[in-house]
């Protein structure tokens, strides 16, 4: 379930944000755990803070306690690494095959875009991502 799932970006230390973030998730209003990591993000389910109608104003709260996470972000739904290197292959051999798994994606996108933007309908939308080097001292 993808509800209670928010990926935090973490600051240059990333050790130092995940020690921060875990005593935080244990000792205030904020429960929940860290479910997986790297050194660029934490994976956090929390107990009940997606179940508040207004939980961004929670999470506001909690990025200002948190001095090493530089963004949060809610988890729509997750794309495995093997369907986004089958669907953008660094060399292409059969089409059909990558345009089979672009169209599940882009099916998942579309599924998704309505939980984020409620309102969009005949609408632009410019749409960004954020890409992370494993550590900050690498090149992306």
């Amino acid at each position: 379930m993808m509800d209670n799932k928010f990926i935090f970006v973490l600051g240059s230390n990333f050790k130092l944000s995940l020690a921060e973030l875990d005593n935080v998730l244990k000792y205030s209003k904020f429960k929940g755990k860290i479910v997986d990591y790297s050194a660029n993000i934490a994976v956090v389910e929390f107990e009940d803070l997606h179940k508040n109608k207004h939980y961004i104003n929670e999470l506001m709260e909690l990025q200002y306690l948190l001095g090493g996470i530089q963004k949060i972000s809610k988890v729509f739904d997750f794309v495995h690494m093997n369907t986004l290197m089958e669907a953008f292959p660094s060399h292409i051999e059969k089409y059909r095959v990558v345009e089979i798994t672009r169209n599940k994606i882009l099916t998942l996108i579309n599924n998704s875009l309505p939980k984020m933007f409620k309102r969009i309908k005949n609408e632009s939308l410019f749409f960004a991502v954020s890409i992370y080097p494993n550590f900050y001292d690498e090149e992306y």
